[in-house]
């Protein structure tokens, strides 16, 4: 059924115009090219209908960019200019807008999910943590790893806050990598009180092993040069999962945040608390 008489007279017109295609190869290659321009409709209609209808019909297939045939439509654009109210982080660019708007753009494979987690091989990020989170660090394995191989460059400040014997310790000691380990660690700190349950929530957001799409992205120029190791695809249910996980970023930080308030009122002693229960879990 055709929603109205513009719809209508538009799909006569393109019939009329439209030519034979005679190679499927063609054919499969032009359906597959506008299946994102479908799909960016869809979403648009499903996610935030009252602003879809506020749109004229004209929108719909009038390009964006003036002169340029196979830009997003303004009715796109209407949708990608909507989306920083739907995700927690989009990645714009200096004009202000959602990457590029032609044809070429890198979003035509999907959405890259911004790194909203602790990403340690990023410069400058180990000088930037708090001195007992580093601390924390060491029980992930990549932690393990970054801060063996860059002690001196934060040993002043952990000898500065009198960490650097626990530091020494947490390096010494076992780190959970089996999934049986890991859960075993869950459980045990979810008899602690609040917010020491949080250690191992703080540990996965350091691991990359939150299962939280925003929190594990990746974010390596050299690896991931559009910022992100994941692309949320232009579909409803990876559209819906994406921002279920955006909305619990806030909560799962809050928790990390509280945990570490708790640490900084006694770094030593409460540090030390917490390797003993992280290595009576792993010995």
């Amino acid at each position: 059924m055709i929603a109205d008489l513009d719809e209508a007279k538009f799909r006569l017109q393109a019939l009329t115009q439209a030519k034979p295609c005679l190679n499927v190869g063609d054919a499969r290659d032009y359906l597959r090219r506008q299946h994102y321009h479908y799909a960016l409709l869809d979403l648009y209609q499903w996610t935030l209908p009252e602003a879809f209808r506020q749109h004229p019909h004209r929108d719909r297939y009038r390009p964006a960019l003036e002169g340029e045939d196979l830009s997003h439509s303004l009715l796109e654009v209407g949708f990608l200019t909507h989306l920083d109210t739907l995700l927690p982080a989009v990645p714009w660019n200096e004009a202000g807008e959602v990457g590029d708007l032609n044809e070429q753009g890198v979003f035509r494979d999907g959405l890259p999910l911004l790194d909203l987690g602790i990403n340690l091989h990023a410069d400058g990020v180990l000088e930037h943590l708090e001195p007992w989170f580093l601390v924390l660090a060491a029980l992930s394995e990549p932690g393990q790893f970054i801060l063996s191989q860059s002690l001196e460059d934060v040993e002043d400040l952990l000898q500065a806050q009198d960490l650097w014997p626990v530091m020494q310790r947490a390096l010494d000691g076992p780190i959970a990598t089996p999934p049986a380990q890991r859960n075993a660690i869950r459980r045990r700190f979810n008899r602690e009180p609040m917010p020491v349950r949080f250690v191992p929530m703080a540990v996965n957001l350091i691991d990359k092993a939150t299962g939280n799409y925003w929190l594990d992205a990746e974010s390596d120029p050299e690896r991931f040069p559009s910022g992100s190791s994941y692309h949320m695809p232009w579909n409803r249910e990876a559209f819906a999962i994406a921002q279920q996980h955006g909305n619990r970023v806030e909560g799962y930080h809050q928790k990390v945040s509280d945990l570490n308030e708790w640490i900084q009122a006694d770094p030593p002693t409460r540090l030390d608390h917490i390797l003993d229960i992280w290595n009576s879990c792993l010995t």
